[in-house]
């Protein structure tokens, strides 16, 4: 290594630091002045060597960014939303909140910008007709920015009446929106976006679902036999469970890169029970402009609740209490699809939070439930087309004496 300038060999980059820079011009002097001069901190000598050390550093720290910034791995902020481009992707903006929403009517009626409410918020989607069928499920999207939220069965008020549309009904929660993607979300999306060309179809698939704006998380499962696997998919089928993201896109991705002959779940095959609130089916015409069926889940949440007891430190505070229960949202709520809640790995991102805070507390018990069940040390099963979900209330923290 050099010691002033950046060097770079097959591990990397690597440049010396301010000590080191100072540290070798304090040798230099003395070797042309001689031992005796003095150069302390405290002298003027001393300080300007600091000076020079100082802008040094700092061009080699300026040096180590520019160098990063070409890499995914460690470019941040705008440089590595410049260096995913070559992936062709971008950075997601903030999202508004999203609904499945099931519009009723008269066979071939066309609604084109079609408004619903569901009494607080209006929620619009794009240009739909009613298929033969007599249902279509659209995207509906909220009008504003943020985490609007909306229970199942409230978006069902008609606020652009059409001849022919008849019924509006949400059979779901929406998916509430969120801010600007983050450095560590986005890098997570360019490696999966690698394998989009990959020759299996089944990686192509996941890359090309993880691209769609809105998309949360996916989970997909195949059954390449000839009989119901374990979780009641039909034979030659492929499931997909995904969260956010307009149904119709995903409808087409699913129709073009699904195996040829294989059938998509879930539908009238599929055991257990069909069907069942989280169904999306989509009638979708194909490049034969032949109508073809494409069916996929929307992911059931399991509501989890998690019982902190711990003894507060000298650095306990309402800031440290309200960062721990963020700590614990983030979590769970980052657990993929079909992610089982583990009792044991839920102490780590609760400890990391107390490291963070140089031991603002001490923890004497962790309890966790799902729904409606009791608070128990054990870690709770999700199903293979359910998530997770804890909301900032669900984390309770009891205060014992120490």
């Amino acid at each position: 290594m050099s010691d002033f300038a950046p060097t770079i060999s097959a591990a990397g980059i690597d440049a010396p630091d301010f000590a080191k820079i100072l540290a070798v011009l304090n040798e230099r002097v003395r070797e042309i002045f001689g031992d005796d001069i003095y150069i302390e901190p405290d002298s003027q000598d001393g300080q300007l060597l600091g000076v020079y050390s100082l802008a040094l550093s700092d061009l080699n720290a300026a040096a180590v960014a520019v160098y990063n910034a070409f890499s995914p791995a460690t470019a941040q902020g705008n440089g590595l939303s410049s260096v995913v481009k070559i992936n062709g992707l971008r950075r997601k903006l903030p999202s508004r909140s999203q609904a499945e929403v099931r519009i009723g009517g008269v066979v071939g009626t066309v609604i084109r910008n079609g408004i619903i409410s569901d009494g607080t918020t209006r929620w619009t989607f794009p240009e739909v007709v009613i298929p033969p069928a007599g249902v279509v499920t659209v995207t509906a999207t909220a009008e504003v920015d943020g985490a609007v939220q909306a229970a199942a069965n409230t978006i069902t008020q008609i606020s652009t009446p059409v001849r022919g549309w008849q019924t509006a009904t949400n059979p779901l929660a929406a998916i509430e929106g969120r801010p600007v993607e983050s450095d560590a979300e986005l890098r997570i999306r360019q490696t999966r976006s690698v394998a989009k060309p990959s020759q299996s179809l089944w990686e192509s698939m996941y890359a090309a679902l993880w691209q769609l704006d809105g998309v949360r998380r996916v989970a997909g499962y195949e059954n390449p036999t000839h009989e119901y696997d374990a979780n009641g998919l039909p034979p030659h089928s492929v499931c997909y469970v995904v969260e956010g993201g307009d149904a119709e896109e995903i409808g087409q991705t699913l129709l073009l890169y699904k195996n040829p002959g294989c059938n998509t779940v879930p539908d009238s095959t599929t055991s257990p029970p069909f069907p069942s609130p989280q169904d999306v089916h989509l009638t979708i015409k194909d490049y034969t402009n032949d109508w073809r069926k494409i069916n996929f889940y929307r992911p059931k949440y399991r509501r989890i609740k998690v019982a902190i007891s711990l003894e507060p430190g000298v650095g306990w505070s309402a800031d440290v209490q309200a960062q721990l229960k963020a700590a614990v949202v983030t979590y769970i709520n980052g657990l993929a699809i079909g992610a089982d809640v583990s009792y044991f790995r839920l102490s780590s991102p609760i400890n990391m939070c107390n490291k963070a805070f140089v031991d603002a507390y001490n923890v004497t018990d962790i309890q966790i439930s799902a729904d409606a069940a009791p608070p128990a040390r054990a870690d709770i099963e999700i199903g293979f087309r359910e998530a997770a979900q804890c909301a900032f209330d669900d984390v309770d923290i009891q205060i014992v004496a120490p």
